[in-house]
């Protein structure tokens, strides 16, 4: 499984409007100056609550793979810990980016072709775009997760 992990009042959002709708890259990434669309996704579980929110879209990862190329766009180290982001797409874009290969097993994504898993490298936080809306229905599952320096508890139910 992969997430799309969000605060509450975007989530509400997101089920609103049916979907994660993709949008342009704002930060320091080299996409930011494409016009390329992007969802983000994450694999990442993290022990102390997640870093994007506390409502988790959770979908197949197998599924978003089917008839998608993977490139590598970078490693943003200056994160902590640091960002490595993999474009998956449908369409070439060879002329600006890497082509990334997971059964390499050199990354912060391999897959293991012979027994068909997939595994990622926990030192990384490892961001996933992919270059179209998610529809809300697509997902596996939409549960509530920790957001890191929150309280969990607050994710319990409340004592009568």
């Amino acid at each position: 499984m992969v997430s799309h992990v969000a605060h509450l009042d975007t989530a509400m959002n997101i089920i609103r409007a049916g979907k994660i709708k993709a949008g342009l890259v704002y930060d320091q990434s080299k996409l930011n100056t494409e016009r390329i669309h992007v969802a983000w996704l994450s694999p990442n579980f993290w022990n102390h609550g997640f870093r994007y929110g506390n409502v988790a879209f959770e979908y197949d990862w197998k599924s978003l793979l089917e008839g998608k190329r993977a490139y590598w766009v970078e490693a943003i180290r200056s994160y902590r810990p640091p960002a490595c982001r993999i474009l998956l797409t449908g369409e070439n874009f060879d002329s600006i980016l890497a082509p990334y290969n997971p059964s390499d097993k050199n990354g912060p994504w391999w897959h293991d072709s012979s027994e068909d898993q997939h595994f990622w490298d926990g030192d990384f936080c490892l961001e996933l775009m992919i270059d179209h809306d998610l529809t809300v229905d697509q997902a596996q599952e939409v549960k509530f997760v920790a957001h890191h320096g929150g309280n969990p508890s607050l994710l319990q139910p409340a004592a009568k």
